[in-house]
């Protein structure tokens, strides 16, 4: 989703990672809670809130490359010294 370049919904996480609509409502609840993402509506449909990534989610995104990027390393330096 953080590399997603088109409107996301419920919906599509739902299918994305085989879960149900109920395990979605509340990852989705606690994601916005903790301010990774917000719901917006569309003006086209009042039911869909579009589910954008916040600017935390993205700083949190280059935190975790940096540091598999960095574990990664030792792993190979460990194997192949």
């Amino acid at each position: 989703m953080l590399a997603q370049t088109e409107d996301v919904f419920q919906k599509d996480i739902e299918e994305e990672y085989s879960i149900r609509p109920s395990t979605a409502t509340e990852l989705l609840k606690q994601m916005e809670k903790n301010g990774l993402i917000t719901r917006e509506p569309v003006p086209y449909d009042n039911r869909l809130k579009r589910i954008a990534v916040t600017e935390k989610a993205l700083v949190y995104k280059e935190q975790v490359i940096d540091e598999l990027t960095a574990l990664e390393e030792i792993c190979l330096n460990k194997i192949f010294g």
